[in-house]
């Protein structure tokens, strides 16, 4: 099936109004750095923000929210999310210096489009601030088999039907067969692209994300010619890829 790619999952944003993010070159010692660090922080004019590197599925009202957190190292009167003008998400300030931004799940789906979302700050010195992001889902905590790599990245592909999120993962050596598993039956469906070269797909971003909001860890397993086989598990999270802060008004 022939596939559009959307983008490459990586850092953050293009700046303006469109859809888009910038490419990530995969290095391993940013990639081991990343992993340590809870948070994405960047500093203007005397201003810095922080914001939560994960996004958390909360229960509310009897509904899934994505909640990000964030912080400032000064005090805050307002905040407001949004895209081209149009809200996006319900930004409120929890404290003096604190805020979230909880997306219910329409607004979520735009946010993962990919795209960048802006976040406006004003201060209680009356100075706007504009932050921009992006979300985007990944892999993370690996255990398992060095026999099976998993690419951390998932990445959108737009289909007539929506957008399918793709996933990629090899084996040491020619595999008889492979699948790709949880515990809460959302399975991707797995093509083999070569002897040792393999990917996964969700038909559409629910699927995607009932990983991260059941907490069920994704099974990789693969099947050698000897009888032999072996797995490996991950935890699919969604992420801020990176974080940028201006005085200026994206657009």
């Amino acid at each position: 099936m022939k596939r559009l790619v959307v983008s490459v999952l990586g850092a953050v944003v293009v700046a303006g109004c469109g859809v888009g993010v910038a490419e990530d070159d995969g290095a391993s010692v940013e990639a081991a750095q990343d992993e340590l660090s809870t948070t994405r922080s960047a500093k203007a004019s005397g201003l810095t923000v922080w914001l939560d590197k994960d996004v958390s599925p909360v229960e509310r009202g009897g509904a899934t929210v994505w909640v990000l957190r964030g912080h400032a190292s000064g005090d805050l009167t307002g905040a407001f999310s949004f895209i081209c003008d149009d809200a996006l998400g319900a930004a409120t300030l929890t404290d003096a210096r604190t805020f979230e931004i909880a997306f219910e799940w329409r607004d979520f789906e735009v946010a993962l489009a990919p795209r960048s979302v802006y976040l406006s700050l004003t201060t209680a010195a009356r100075r706007d601030y504009y932050a921009t992001y992006s979300v985007a889902p990944r892999l993370t905590t690996f255990s398992g088999s060095s026999s099976i790599w998993v690419d951390a990245n998932l990445v959108p592909h737009a289909e007539a039907d929506g957008l399918h999120w793709v996933g990629a993962f090899t084996t040491s050596k020619a595999a008889t067969a492979a699948n790709v598993y949880n515990d809460i039956d959302t399975d991707p469906g797995v093509t083999q692209l070569a002897p040792k070269s393999w990917d996964y797909a969700w038909p559409n971003t629910s699927q995607m994300l009932s990983m991260p909001m059941g907490g069920a860890p994704l099974f990789f397993r693969a099947d050698f010619a000897n009888g032999t086989s072996v797995t490996k598990r991950a935890q699919v999270v969604v992420s801020v890829p990176a974080l940028s802060l201006s005085t200026q008004a994206p657009y």
